[in-house]
C-alpha cells in the first residue's frame, strides 16, 4: 500500500529524528548538537477542518534538543559560534504568538549569554584578553556586515566595551580596540570623541588605527538605523579627519585624506541614489546638511597642506579626495538648479542663492593658483588628478584658463584631453587666441579622445574660434597626410564646431563637407548633409555649384535620412530664379 506524500514525509522526518537524537545525545560538541536540532523541519498538514497545522510532538522534541544544548554552550568561541549559525535563518518565518515554533527567542538567550560573558571577560585585568576581546568584536562586526538586522542588534550592543577598551593603558588592547571600534558602527557621539582624542594625543600606532578606522565608520553608516546618526557620522568623520591632516606620520595623514574622500563619496551617492526624502525628514536633516557643507569647507586648508606633502603618495591620495568633493559638489549644485531650473545661475550664485556652503570655497576663491602648481610635476598621475579636478569646477577655473592653455601641449594626453574638456566650461571672453590656436592644433592629435574633446570646445566657443576652420576641414574630410583617420565620432563632433562658428569662415570647409556626403559610414553623410545646408554656400560659384551637385546626388541615398538632409540643403543653397 502507497503513503500519500504527506504522511511519507512525515514519517520519513520521525526516522530522522529517531535516528538524530541518539546520534546527537553522544555528541560532545554542543555547537554541533545546537546545529542538527535546528536542521530538523517541522512540517504542516491539514486537519479536519481544514486548517494547515505543524507537527507538535516533532516541534516539542526538537525544542527538548535545543533547551537541553544551551547550557552546555559555556565559552566564548562556542557561544558566538551558536549565535551565528546560519540554521537559525531557517525558522525566521516561525510564528512568534506560538512558542513552541518560536525559535529566535533560543537564539536571543545565546545572545544575551554571549554579551554577559564578553562584558565580565573585559573586566579582568589581563590584558592579553582584552586585546583578544577586541579583536573578536571586530570580527563578529565583520561577519553581521551583509546581516543589518543582527548588525544593530548585537555587534553594536558592545560599543560600550570597545570604548572602554580603547582607553585602556596597554597599547597593544587600545590598537586592537580602535580598529574595532570603526566596524561596530557606534553611535558617534561616544566614538568620535575617542578617535579624536587618540589622533591628539596618542602614539603612532595608535593614531594610524584611529585615522583608519574614520573610513570605516563612515562606510558602515548605512548600516545605522537613525537617519541623524547616519549624517552626524559623516559629519564628524569630516571634522576629526580634518585633525588627522596635520599629523607628522604619512600613514595618518593619508588614512585621513581617504576618509575625507570616502565622505564625499557617500555624499555625492546621496544626491544620485534616487531616493526621495519626505518633506520631515528633509526639514530635520537640513542642519545637518550644512554642517556637513561647512566641515568640507573647513578641511580645504589642510587639504591644500597635503595637496603638496613631501610624500608623493598622500600627494596623489589628496588629488583623489579633491576630485571626489568637486564630483560631490557638481551633484550637489546640479540638484540645487533643479529645484528652479528656469533660473540659470553660475555654479557660485547656485550656492550663494540657497544659502549653501560652498565645500571647496577656501580652495576655488584663493587657492587655484596654488593648486595648478601641480600641472609642473614630473609624475603624470599629479597632473592628470590637477586637470580632473578643474575639470569639475567648470565657469570656476576662469582664474587659471591661462593654465589650461599650457595643459593642452602636455606630453600626457590624458591631460591634454582633459584640458580641452575644461576649456569648453570656461567663458569665451576668458579664452584668449592662443588658446583657440592650440585647440586647433590638437584637433589633429593621433589620440581620438584629445582631438573629440578639442572639437567639443571649439562648439562651445563658437564663433570666436573662428581660426580653427581649416583644422575642422581637415578632420572632417578624414585627411590622412599623416596616415591619420579619424572615426565617424570624431568628424561629427567637427560639423557641429563648424556649425557653431558659422558666419562667413565656415563655409570655407565646404569642400570637405562634400567630400564627406559620400563617406562610407553614414552617420557621416547624414551630418555632413545637414551641415551643408546649415553652413551656407562656398563664395566660390563653382564649389557652390560642385555641392549642388553632390547634394542632387545625396538625394538618391539608400537612408533616408541622408536623403531629406541633402533635399534641405538644395532648398536652402540653390539659387532662386529671378521672376520666380
Amino acid at each position: 500500500m502507497r503513503l500519500a506524500s504527506t504522511e511519507l514525509r512525515n514519517w520519513l522526518i520521525a526516522l530522522a529524528v529517531t535516528l538524530i537524537v541518539p546520534f546527537a545525545a553522544s555528541a560532545t560538541d554542543p555547537v554541533e548538537r545546537l546545529r542538527e536540532a535546528l536542521m530538523i523541519e517541522v512540517p504542516t498538514k491539514f486537519d479536519l477542518g481544514g486548517k494547515l497545522v505543524p507537527d507538535r510532538a516533532l516541534a516539542a522534541k526538537r525544542n527538548k534538543m535545543i533547551e537541553a544544548v544551551l547550557p552546555e554552550l559555556k565559552t566564548i568561541a562556542q557561544l558566538r559560534a551558536a549565535y551565528f549559525l546560519k540554521h537559525w535563518s531557517y525558522h525566521i518565518k516561525t510564528d512568534k504568538q506560538d512558542p513552541l515554533l518560536d525559535l529566535d527567542r533560543y537564539r536571543v538567550q545565546v545572545g544575551e549569554q554571549l554579551v554577559k560573558t564578553i562584558r565580565a571577560t573585559a573586566q579582568e585585568p589581563s590584558a592579553i584578553k582584552q586585546q583578544a576581546l577586541a579583536i573578536l568584536i571586530a570580527g563578529i562586526a565583520n561577519s553581521e556586515q551583509s546581516v543589518d538586522r543582527d548588525r544593530d542588534k548585537f555587534a553594536r550592543a558592545l560599543a560600550d566595551v570597545v570604548l572602554s577598551l580603547a582607553k585602556q593603558k596597554d597599547l597593544g588592547v587600545r590598537q586592537a580596540a580602535l580598529s574595532a571600534l570603526g566596524k561596530i558602527t557606534p553611535s558617534p557621539a561616544d566614538a568620535f570623541p575617542v578617535l579624536a582624542s587618540a589622533l591628539q594625543k596618542d602614539e603612532v600606532g595608535p593614531r594610524r588605527l584611529a585615522a583608519y578606522a574614520l573610513s570605516d565608520l563612515v562606510k558602515n553608516q548605512r548600516h545605522l538605523i537613525n537617519l541623524a546618526e547616519r549624517i552626524d557620522t559623516i559629519e564628524k568623520t569630516i571634522t576629526t579627519a580634518t585633525i588627522g591632516l596635520r599629523d607628522t606620520d604619512e600613514l595618518v595623514r593619508g588614512y585621513s585624506v581617504q576618509a575625507l574622500q570616502e565622505a564625499g563619496r557617500i555624499v555625492a551617492d546621496h544626491y544620485t541614489s534616487g531616493q526621495e526624502l519626505t518633506g520631515e525628514e528633509r526639514k530635520a536633516i537640513q542642519p545637518h546638511a550644512l554642517k556637513i557643507l561647512q566641515a568640507f569647507q573647513a578641511s580645504n586648508s589642510g587639504l591644500v597642506q597635503t595637496l603638496f606633502d613631501k610624500e608623493s603618495r598622500v600627494r596623489l591620495a589628496t588629488l583623489y579626495a579633491l576630485d571626489q568633493l568637486a564630483n560631490m559638489r557638481v551633484k550637489i549644485i546640479h540638484s540645487l538648479q533643479e529645484i528652479n531650473p528656469d533660473k540659470r545661475e553660475t555654479t557660485a550664485e547656485t550656492l550663494k542663492a540657497f544659502g549653501a556652503p560652498d565645500p571647496l570655497g577656501t580652495i576655488v576663491e584663493r587657492e587655484l593658483r596654488t593648486v595648478v602648481k601641480l600641472l609642473n610635476e614630473e609624475d603624470a598621475r599629479l597632473r592628470r588628478g590637477t586637470m580632473e579636478f578643474l575639470e569639475q569646477l567648470d565657469d570656476q577655473a576662469a582664474p587659471v584658463a591661462d593654465v589650461v592653455t599650457s595643459a593642452l601641449r602636455d606630453p600626457d594626453r590624458m591631460v591634454r584631453s582633459s584640458a580641452a574638456r575644461t576649456m569648453r566650461h570656461l567663458p569665451v571672453s576668458k579664452i584668449n587666441a592662443e588658446a583657440i590656436r592650440v585647440l586647433g592644433t590638437i584637433l589633429i592629435d593621433s589620440d581620438p579622445d584629445v582631438s573629440k574633446a578639442a572639437a567639443d570646445a571649439i562648439e562651445a566657443i563658437g564663433p570666436a574660434a573662428h581660426d580653427t576652420v581649416d583644422w575642422l576641414a581637415f578632420v572632417i574630410g578624414n585627411g590622412d597626410t599623416d596616415s591619420r583617420n579619424w572615426d565617424a565620432e570624431n568628424r561629427i563632433a567637427a560639423m557641429k564646431a563648424l556649425v557653431s562658428i558659422g558666419g562667413t569662415a565656415a563655409p570655407r570647409a565646404v569642400p570637405k563637407l562634400v567630400v564627406a556626403l559620400a563617406d562610407g559610414d553614414v552617420r557621416v553623410r547624414r551630418e555632413a548633409a545637414a551641415t551643408l545646408g546649415r553652413v551656407g554656400p562656398s563664395a566660390d560659384k563653382t564649389i557652390a555649384d560642385q555641392t549642388i551637385l553632390a547634394l542632387h546626388k545625396a538625394m538618391g541615398d539608400d537612408d533616408q535620412d541622408v536623403s531629406l538632409h541633402a533635399s534641405e540643403a538644395i532648398l536652402t543653397l540653390a539659387p532662386t530664379k529671378k521672376g520666380l
